[in-house]
């Protein structure tokens, strides 16, 4: 499964408020044009994992150490909850808080460091977190299933990774090994390219919290350690708006 991306058509004003309100230049005048401008539309979803939202998650119970583009995300959904939503997810944590780390086997299994056998246990998290409803790719959170417009997820995660997994020839063998996405991600990328919204729009906007920072950029403008995440807000806001 490769990284693909959503190219959006750039909207020259929706850039301009949205870096205004990740930058703090001018926010109130920003917000008012963006709540006049989207004010019939939903706020468009993105899964991000939970981890980088700084939940205590991860496999020795602590949370990833933040970046700046993920927390401009957060700045953005905690001003302006109407325009974005920022659905947390761990397909791992079924597993417990502190765990036993997980490895990815060539063979298509996922096993714990001592080698419990635990790939079943994963995909059926993956598939409660993440499934297909009325034809459409949705996350639930709350309680609630929302639409998935983007993702943003953690790099070299055996869940979550895009690209730079780790999946072992041997479990107890380190050495051996090939970069491939994680499951979780997988398991995004699989359920999403059998909906016909995919085969109409293309693939979700999907980055980590590394690449977001170079995410497509805009020509226009100057950019800085946040015109990443700009670049990547209008990309799933215009693929929500297509939907």
């Amino acid at each position: 499964v490769s990284v693909l991306y959503w190219q959006p058509a750039i909207d020259s004003n929706a850039h301009r408020a949205i870096a205004a309100l990740m930058r703090g230049e001018g926010e109130a005048a920003a917000e008012t044009w963006l709540r006049s401008s989207r004010q019939h539309l939903p706020p468009a979803t993105i899964v991000v994992s939970a981890c980088l939202l700084g939940q205590p998650v991860s496999w020795r119970g602590g949370a990833a150490r933040p970046r700046l583009p993920v927390q401009a995300l957060r700045n953005l959904e905690s001003r302006c909850p109407w325009l974005l939503r920022l659905a947390g997810v761990c397909p791992e944590l079924v597993l417990g808080v502190p765990r036993p780390p997980i490895r990815m086997l060539q063979s298509g299994a996922v096993v714990t460091r001592g080698g419990g056998n635990v790939t079943e246990t994963l995909a059926n998290s993956c598939k409660s977190l993440v499934s297909v409803r009325g034809g459409v790719l949705q996350v639930a959170t709350d309680a609630t299933w929302y639409p998935v417009d983007g993702c943003v997820l953690k790099r070299r995660s055996p869940a979550c990774a895009l690209i730079d997994g780790r999946s072992y020839a041997h479990p107890e063998t380190l050495t051996e090994f090939h970069e491939s996405p994680g499951v979780f991600a997988q398991h995004i990328q699989r359920l999403g390219a059998e909906t016909d919204e995919w085969a109409r729009l293309g693939p979700l906007p999907m980055a980590d919290e590394r690449s977001l920072a170079t995410f497509p950029l805009a020509a226009e403008g100057s950019h800085d350690a946040t015109s990443g995440a700009v670049s990547f807000v209008l990309a799933v806001l215009q693929r929500c708006d297509a939907r």
